[in-house]
């Protein structure tokens, strides 16, 4: 197998670049559908094109959908389009891309749309539990998350940050001189939360450190066994 698959749940993976030879090794694996987000001119079109690709399915009885999106500017409608698709596609379905990130995001942004409770796994009825919780997804919060997963790709970690944006501020004071721009500083938060971790678009109401929880505005608890918290500041002048 010449690609990196992850499994996010028994109807839906992700993988890196896949070639014409993966899909009978996709078709064996037990998926019968599969999802190309990756765009036919990228890098040079080195990769093997969609139309390929729809036609090898077709031959080996494997569903094909051409989602293509750019890695850089993901949005909302790609996470619509991608529920649109597995609500007619026969699972479980497997999307790919050149690394598996872009299809990730992608996943989680279709998990987000309407359901953002049941996208973070967090049912008022059950007691979510990670090893790392990290409260914060900001620069600091996803550096750390990267970090931590490098030297321990297995860990289950969390991120809780309510923004749908991350806002890199390094960079605003290079803003507020006029040499750089300020749209360059703003992207999905979705496009940047590490693949191998969870995030929760919820903001903490309550911190219970006698009891290794959090709890969420929704009012769902969160269990963890190290808690790393490192917010952005607000500015709350009313008060």
């Amino acid at each position: 197998m010449n690609f990196n698959l992850f499994k996010h749940n028994d109807l839906f993976s992700t993988a890196s670049q896949i070639g014409l030879e993966d899909l009978p090794i996709i078709l064996a694996a037990g998926y019968k559908s599969v999802i190309c987000n990756r765009p036919d001119g990228e890098d040079g079109g080195h990769h093997v094109g969609s139309k390929e690709l729809a036609a090898a399915c077709e031959a080996l009885g494997l569903a094909f959908s051409y989602l293509p999106a750019d890695a850089t500017h993901l949005s909302k409608e790609h996470g619509t389009a991608l529920r649109l698709l597995l609500a007619d596609m026969p699972a479980p379905v497997l999307a790919f891309c050149r690394t598996g990130n872009r299809s990730t995001n992608i996943f989680r942004l279709a998990n987000l749309i309407d359901t953002p409770i049941q996208a973070a796994g967090a049912g008022n009825d059950k007691l979510k539990q990670y090893e790392i919780v990290i409260v914060g997804g900001g620069s600091a919060g996803i550096t750390v998350a990267s970090s931590l997963l490098k030297r321990a790709p297995n860990a289950q970690i969390a991120i809780v940050d309510p923004s749908s944006q991350h806002y890199y501020q390094p960079a605003w004071t290079l803003v507020g001189r006029g040499i750089f721009d300020s749209k360059k500083t703003v992207r999905p938060m979705a496009s940047l939360i590490p693949s191998a971790a969870q995030w929760i678009p919820q903001a903490v109401s309550e911190f219970l450190p006698d009891h290794n929880r959090i709890r969420l505005d929704n009012g769902c608890l969160i269990a963890y066994q190290q808690l790393i918290v490192c917010p952005a500041c607000g500015l709350h002048g009313r008060r």
